[in-house]
């Protein structure tokens, strides 16, 4: 013979337990059984749910802070750009350092290369002042090149003549002029063949010195590529190394700057442009040879 569930026989316990959760339950007489039944189902739910939403809690709580929780993310999903995504990516990039960053852990290390870091940028405040000093001098010594070419005698060839101190007639290249091809003219006034030279010699020896500067200034500039290479830093020998070449070039500066006084220093030759003699062919305008 079967239980009935609704019947008086098990009404009590029932009713019983789902006041724990009702005590405010108050059915008929006639379906009291049956309404309890369903309180309970729905207290058992209501438990569920507030235990699920305690775990979404905790989840999402996770998710925001990057703390790994066993669990699959459910929440912050969106891609490189999540939040849980950077919060653990900025936790990664904190405990990562460079190898330059470990090197410079050593006091020691960390002295000299920020000895070296320093000289290396005054150092080149020197070589970018200098720069600009024979960027001035080389355009003065063209200006001064081009006006002793422009006072110089024009050969029917077109080619500038310039007579030397020891009465010999020369072109521009060097190479001595037929006195019949000059005789005649006049050369009061006129650049002598020596004035060109100096002149054309100081040109040369800026250039040069032009040279010597941007040739340190790469050397600086490699210097400073190594100091600041995180993943392949140089070494203490590599530093007392760059040290002391940094030094040399600081003394090479010196030097060329007292070159670029001497060059712009020097006189620069008299000259002008009568003729008493010549003949009206020898004055053409004929065109700077390439310096």
């Amino acid at each position: 013979m079967s239980v009935n569930p609704l019947s008086r026989d098990v009404k009590k316990p029932v009713v019983k337990y789902i006041r724990l959760y009702e005590p405010d339950n108050r059915n008929a007489q006639g379906s009291e059984g049956t309404l309890n039944l369903t309180g309970a189902f729905n207290a058992i739910t209501e438990i569920a749910n507030e235990k699920r939403k305690a775990q979404d809690l905790e989840d999402l709580n996770h998710e925001r802070s990057g703390v790994e929780s066993g669990r699959m993310q459910r929440f912050l999903v969106g891609g490189n750009g999540s939040i849980a995504q950077q919060a653990k990516k900025d936790r990664e990039d904190a405990q990562l350092r460079t190898m330059l960053d470990v090197l410079m852990q050593d006091q020691e290390y960390a002295a000299l290369w920020n000895e070296v870091d320093q000289d290396t940028l005054k150092a080149q405040s020197k070589v970018d002042a200098l720069q600009e000093r024979i960027d001035t001098a080389i355009e003065q010594a063209k200006e001064g090149l081009q006006q002793t070419l422009n006072d110089a005698v024009t050969l029917p060839d077109g080619r500038k003549a310039f007579m030397g101190e020891d009465g010999v007639v020369r072109a521009a290249d060097g190479q001595k002029v037929d006195p019949a091809i000059v005789s005649g003219i006049d050369w009061t006034g006129r650049p002598t063949y020596d004035d060109y030279r100096k002149q054309r010699d100081t040109l040369d020896k800026l250039n040069d010195l032009d040279r010597q500067n941007r040739a340190n200034s790469a050397k600086l500039g490699d210097i400073r590529n190594r100091l600041h290479d995180d993943e392949n830093p140089s070494s203490k020998d590599d530093l007392k190394r760059d040290k002391d070449t940094v030094r040399d070039i600081e003394k090479d500066i010196d030097g060329l700057n007292v070159q670029v006084d001497a060059a712009l220093s020097k006189d620069q030759p008299q000259q002008t442009t009568e003729m008493s003699i010549a003949p009206p062919a020898l004055d053409k305008v004929s065109v700077l040879p390439e310096i």
